[in-house]
């Protein structure tokens, strides 16, 4: 009975709305690319990632970076010291 329900839930689709097996594989590519990229964003702008590249950074250097990244290290590094001078 399941595979007769499958069997005409496809023929609608297919038939009546006009939706392929492609159709199907694009707007699931589309929609997982978008999550991917708005689950990255968000990860990338929370304090604990950008503490632990910063960590990494002082520790191992600033090779490889960029010099934007290196920039937005920079400011966050200093951002989190406070540093006072006396004459």
């Amino acid at each position: 009975m399941s595979n007769d329900k499958y069997t005409l839930f496809k023929n609608y689709m297919h038939n009546e709305l006009g939706i392929t097996r492609d159709d199907i594989k694009r707007w699931t590519k589309e929609a997982v690319t978008n999550v991917a990229e708005a689950h990255v964003k968000h990860h990338l702008n929370t304090e604990y990632l950008r503490d632990k590249i910063i960590k990494h950074s002082v520790q191992n250097g600033y090779n490889g970076f960029s010099s934007d990244i290196k920039r937005s290290i920079s400011d966050a590094i200093v951002n989190k010291l406070n540093i006072t001078i006396d004459k």
